[in-house]
């Protein structure tokens, strides 16, 4: 069960990431690969502690590589990367807290990722209504009150996210995983190796093509790979049931 203090300490370590993206500091704590540790941190504050934290940092390494090439420049604004770190690992640290027998990482870290990885549009929409409050605001003088806007939505949204993510993978996902067939199961350490050569073939992408805008396909190549390699262990059973039955 989630403490509430959990709730709490998840909620304002994601509010202070996403704000330290964009409004102060930018030391590139809210990376992927040190945000899913830090949430994991605060999420195991009472009881796993650091090893939750140590739990997460396979999954923010490969967020890391996926989001190597987002570059904003300009008035173009890129997916968060941030929204998406901290949603995935609020997500793993309630799916881990449930301590479900027979779920290993690897399953954690893909469920986590199918369902959470959306949330990078949803902190880029957050970002564009952030920069939309601050030129009318400018518009009409207000600029102090624009600045104060520029801290309280990323904080907020950031926050809300976080534990949204936490709720879903300590309570709603421990059902769902329950009623998955066991062959699926088995197949998530496919689906995660999936996971991991799509988001590097996505950082080489990045490397070797800079200041390019990368566009939807590396998305549905990396929840593509995951469905599929999640559904080749039941297609075996299935050609295997009807070979026997014949």
């Amino acid at each position: 069960m989630v403490s509430a203090l959990s709730l709490g300490t998840v909620a304002v370590t994601a509010g202070l990431l996403s704000l330290e993206r964009r409004a102060f500091l930018q030391a590139m704590l809210s990376r992927p690969l040190i945000a899913t540790a830090l949430i994991g941190l605060a999420a195991g504050l009472v009881g796993e502690g650091p090893a939750l934290a140590v739990a997460l940092v396979p999954m923010g390494a490969v967020l890391e590589l996926y989001f190597l090439g987002e570059v904003t420049m300009g008035a173009s604004l890129s997916e968060n990367e941030s929204f998406a770190a901290i949603a995935c690992a609020a997500c793993a640290s309630g799916l881990f807290g449930a301590q479900m027998p027979g779920v290993g990482p690897t399953v954690v870290w893909t469920l986590s990722v199918m369902l959470a990885l959306p949330a990078a549009r949803l902190g880029r929409r957050c970002d564009a209504l952030c920069d939309r409050n601050n030129e009318i605001r400018a518009a009409r003088g207000g600029l102090h009150g624009a600045n104060l806007a520029s801290v309280w939505i990323p904080f907020f949204s950031g926050a809300s996210s976080a534990v949204a993510a936490l709720l879903l993978g300590a309570l709603l996902l421990p059902k769902m995983v329950a009623r998955l067939p066991h062959g699926l199961l088995l197949a998530m350490p496919l689906a995660w190796a999936a996971l991991t050569v799509a988001a590097a073939a996505t950082a080489v992408m990045a490397i070797r093509a800079p200041g390019t805008k990368r566009g939807r396909t590396p998305t549905r190549l990396i929840l593509g790979c995951a469905v599929l390699f999640s559904a080749l262990p039941l297609v075996f059973r299935l050609v295997e049931g009807l070979g026997g039955g014949g």
